[in-house]
């Protein structure tokens, strides 16, 4: 996941269902196309243990039938590692999704972990914090993301540093409250300028910080 773009996984999952002869069910109007869900795009060159899709279906097929047929036309590295049959009613992971976890690994030795650790109480005191956004019309302005940081410490006895966070995922309200999206490469690089991190994103969690699936 880490050199493939969001529609370019898409591309591969639908070419893999269409492959597999799986009864998917489309979308009505002039250009029908597959119901399905790959809930937040993952940044370029950013890491992901697992993603989540939504798969909506005409035949009755049992989850594990279904894994068994994608994976044979998935290629190595990605792969289809657990699947489960979901309510009618169920909301669709781009609506459902309003965090994601991530964990960064220290590339380079430029940082010690009481640096770190004292970076980190440094953002978690502070009341505010701005940056400078540009909108589509090219105007820009200044965006509150405190809030957009739900979760940030290091890992004990970990060698290089690992951090651990949870930032705002998707435009959806949380509580009523409009917090702005933060990418992780953003947050790192705010928070952490001039260093080079690994990120790994490891889950997509709803508007209580809970685990998806």
């Amino acid at each position: 996941m880490q050199f493939i773009s969001h529609l370019d996984f898409l591309r591969l999952i639908i070419k893999a269902i269409k492959k597999a002869h799986i009864d998917v069910a489309y979308s009505l109007g002039f250009n029908p196309s597959p119901k399905l869900s790959l809930g937040v795009a993952l940044p370029l060159f950013v890491k992901s243990k697992g993603e989540i899709m939504d798969i909506e279906l005409y035949e009755n097929i049992q989850p594990a039938d279904l894994m068994k047929k994608m994976n044979e036309f998935l290629h190595e590295g990605c792969r289809i590692i657990d699947a489960k049959r979901m309510p009618d009613k169920h909301e669709a992971i781009e609506i459902e999704a309003r965090w994601a976890s991530y964990e960064a690994v220290l590339l380079k030795k430029n940082l010690k972990k009481n640096d770190v650790e004292g970076i980190i109480n440094h953002v978690l005191s502070q009341p505010s914090i701005l940056v400078e956004r540009t909108n589509k019309k090219g105007l820009k302005k200044q965006v509150e993301i405190r809030k957009s940081i739900g979760h940030i410490h290091a890992e004990e006895n970990s060698d290089p540093i690992k951090i651990k966070f949870v930032l705002k995922a998707t435009n959806s309200n949380s509580f009523g409250e409009d917090i702005p999206i933060l990418r992780a490469d953003d947050f790192i690089n705010l928070v952490f300028p001039d260093t080079s991190w690994d990120i790994i994103r490891t889950e997509l969690l709803n508007e209580k910080k809970e685990s998806l699936f």
